[in-house]
């Protein structure tokens, strides 16, 4: 039984009234509130049109956690709204917003994108790089797949991704991305690597194995590449 989109925000709303427990202002929808919805659609395309057999459900728990996005777009969405509402018909005399002052690396770079001094990509890679810095693996992995998929055509970045993926003990995710990323650059060692690396991570060691004999092809003395492959071998 589908439960329509408007019904979902009415539910989860405190008295059934929808506010700002799901709205950023009187149009757009917050994270949570988005979410909803999101969830709704998916659930309609799973019983109305799925496009093949479902091999892995994900708790809305954890797709919630995996949202993709960014302390830079939350934060820059908390400024656009600041600025919506110092306007009519919020107030009767509209005024420049008031932005709080940055108390965080990622509150610094989203005013730097709200006020037009960087680039959101520019933005997302200081993110990047500073949870790399702290040692902020889940934020790191979060800020790459937010790169990797706005940007698909970078192998680096899908590259960087899968790698990201196997350190988080997700080898299926990270196929996909060594997937892209080889197909980007077929000749790139690296990429075949991380592929076979995921490969085997999945128990699929022949796969993994035709994926190290194409390394040998490019770098026949590709030291990772053989030694896997006897290790392969030895079972």
């Amino acid at each position: 039984h589908l439960v329509p989109t408007h019904a979902r925000l009415v539910s989860a709303s405190p008295h059934g009234l929808i506010g700002n427990k799901l709205m950023l202002e009187h149009v757009h929808p917050n994270l949570d509130g988005y979410f909803l919805l999101a969830d709704a659609f998916f659930e309609a395309l799973l019983m109305h049109a799925p496009p093949g057999p479902i091999v892995t459900r994900v708790s809305r728990a954890d797709a919630r956690a995996e949202m993709p996005v960014s302390e830079i777009d939350r934060w820059l969405g908390e400024y656009k709204t600041l600025r919506i509402k110092a306007g009519w018909p919020f107030v009767v005399n509209s005024s420049a917003p008031q932005i709080p002052a940055p108390q965080s690396e990622s509150e610094r770079l989203a005013q730097d994108l709200y006020y037009q001094r960087t680039t959101w990509p520019q933005a997302q890679e200081a993110l990047r790089e500073h949870y790399r810095r702290s040692g902020n693996d889940a934020e790191y992995t979060r800020v790459t797949g937010i790169l990797a998929d706005a940007f698909p055509f970078t192998g680096a970045l899908q590259f960087q991704m899968a790698t990201a993926l196997i350190r988080r003990d997700r080898p299926a995710d990270a196929l996909r991305y060594a997937r892209r990323a080889v197909a980007l650059e077929p000749d790139n060692v690296n990429h075949l690597l991380v592929q076979a690396h995921a490969q085997i991570l999945r128990g699929r060691r022949e796969d993994g194995r035709a994926t190290l004999e194409e390394v040998l092809k490019i770098a026949p003395e590709n030291p990772t590449a053989r030694s896997v492959l006897r290790q392969l071998e030895a079972g």
